[in-house]
């Protein structure tokens, strides 16, 4: 997926979260701040599975009811290593962007999910 097409899911998402309408389903996760590499390699596995193929797009620094928050700063190749090494496989491939909404910087992960 290239990085225009990331960042137009981005901003649809913002906008539903605008609107306070439905966002999140099995390929869509907000998340307020980072999560431990266990639980987030958990939580991946779980979404690569009902995603059949399909990536899967991960919000850092957005929040269900408050909107855009920003992301909080991560060292993302240490965070990803650790989340890489709870896999028995092949982990999911992941291209990261940031993104400007409102002044604040969102982390948008994108895992393929395709292998």
């Amino acid at each position: 997926m290239k990085k225009s097409e990331i960042e137009n899911w981005v901003l649809r998402i913002i906008e539903q979260v605008r609107a306070h309408q439905p966002n999140e389903d099995f390929r869509v996760e907000l998340k307020s701040e980072w999560i431990d590499p266990v639980k987030a390699a958990r939580l991946l596995a779980g979404q690569a599975n009902a995603a059949h193929g399909e990536p899967i797009l991960w919000l850092i620094g957005v929040n269900q009811e408050l909107g855009v928050i920003g992301a909080q700063h991560m060292e993302l190749a240490t965070w990803y290593e650790k989340v890489k090494n709870q896999f028995d496989g092949l982990a999911p491939e992941m291209v990261d962007q940031n993104i400007p909404v409102e002044g604040r910087t969102l982390v948008a992960l994108l895992f393929e999910t395709d292998r």
